[in-house]
């Protein structure tokens, strides 16, 4: 169903007595300065985003939140995920929380996340994990089934850059012939697709706060393409950066 659909729903890959420790771990982590917890860029770090006009991420040390480690990051997951992706190789470059927040949290665009990251080769897949209610009022996953199959990367603007607006529409367009699938999601339920996967999400219009965490690995060794311009300014970007543009191991963990 993975390799043809380029995703999978896993109901209850999470206890929900996790993932709501999860949550209360994040809400101290944010109301509490940033700096007590600020990760670096030589380190395993995952990062908080605010689904919202202009929102700024904040980089956090991994060492705060076990629950990654201990629940999610398993043995039985990673074999999981090997035999789904068919390969024997996953290293992780990027752990993100999105926070959709009551009534002001921002929907996300048509893309894929190959369009967006400036890696090659830059095949991966991403494993989201419902952390709150995932609904159609608060912005739930929707992904366009099928869509990974025609492997499209250009560089998408989500801004609507003129340069790449031509290649955009034509992308666009062509994932829209496929299949669109609203996947609402309860706490601890999980989406495994294909980096080539064209997704959405809408706007969060209900009164709670809409949580995700996604992590993102590769299927094989990879390195920066410097003169790729989309998503320049990731973390895990700076990283490779400040890493002489070397995916070390000890800060992009290797399974």
């Amino acid at each position: 169903m993975y390799k043809e659909d380029g995703y999978l729903v896993i109901k209850d890959f999470l206890d929900q007595r996790i993932a709501q420790e999860i949550s209360n771990s994040l809400k101290d982590i944010t109301m509490t300065d940033k700096k007590v917890f600020s990760g670096r860029l030589d380190k395993e770090i995952f990062l908080i985003w605010n689904n919202i006009l202009d929102g700024k991420s904040k980089k956090i040390s991994i060492d705060f939140m076990p629950q990654i480690k201990n629940n999610i990051l398993t043995k039985k997951t990673i074999d999981f995920l090997k035999a789904q992706a068919d390969t024997e190789f996953l290293q992780l470059f990027e752990t993100i929380f999105f926070v959709k927040p009551a009534f002001i949290g921002q929907g996300f665009p048509l893309h894929n996340d190959n369009c967006f990251f400036p890696l090659y080769p830059a095949e991966h897949l991403s494993l989201w994990v419902a952390i709150s209610e995932s609904t159609l009022e608060n912005g739930c996953l929707k992904i366009r089934k099928g869509s990974h199959k025609d492997k499209i990367v250009t560089d998408l603007d989500i801004k609507g850059n003129a340069d790449s607006a031509w290649q955009q529409k034509i992308a666009l367009d062509n994932a829209r012939k496929f299949e669109l699938i609203e996947i609402p999601a309860n706490p601890g339920d999980a989406i495994i697709f294909d980096g080539y996967c064209f997704h959405e999400s809408g706007p969060n219009t209900t009164s709670e706060d809409r949580i995700a965490i996604s992590m993102r690995f590769l299927k094989q060794p990879s390195s920066l393409v410097r003169s790729r311009s989309a998503y320049q300014g990731a973390e895990f970007v700076r990283q490779i950066e400040f890493c002489d543009y070397k995916m070390r191991s000890d800060v992009f963990p290797i399974f």
